[in-house]
C-alpha cells in the first residue's frame, strides 16, 4: 500500500497515519504497524463477507446472517486501531518508540 505506483496510495496513507498520530494516545510506531494491520483485516473481512452474501445461504449463516454483522465488523476494526497495547507488546517496544505521539 505504502509503496503503490506514482505514489497514488501514498498520499492517502501518510494522512491517515500523520491524522491517528495526532488522536491516538498510542507510540507512532505501533500506529503504523496497526494502519497496515487494519488495511489486511479491512479486505479480508469485507472480501469474506461479501462472498459470503454471493451464496444462498449467507443469510442463514450463524456468523453472516445476523442483524448486526456490518456494525460489528467496524467495531472490530475499531478496535484494532485504538485499543491500547498489552504489557506484552509495550515491553518490547524500543524505549525510543514507547512515548505516546501526540
Amino acid at each position: 500500500m505504502r509503496a503503490a505506483p506514482n505514489h497514488r496510495w501514498n498520499s492517502g496513507y501518510a494522512e491517515c497515519f500523520e491524522y491517528l498520530k495526532k488522536i491516538l494516545p498510542l507510540p507512532a510506531a505501533v500506529i503504523e504497524q496497526r494502519l497496515s494491520i487494519f488495511m489486511i483485516y479491512a479486505n479480508a473481512i469485507l472480501s469474506a463477507h461479501e462472498a459470503a452474501l454471493e451464496k444462498r445461504h449467507a443469510r442463514s449463516s450463524r456468523l453472516w446472517g445476523q442483524p448486526f454483522t456490518i456494525e460489528n465488523m467496524l467495531d472490530t476494526l475499531e478496535a484494532a486501531l485504538t485499543c491500547p497495547p498489552s504489557e506484552q507488546t509495550q515491553a518490547k517496544l524500543p524505549e525510543t518508540a514507547k512515548k505516546p505521539s501526540r
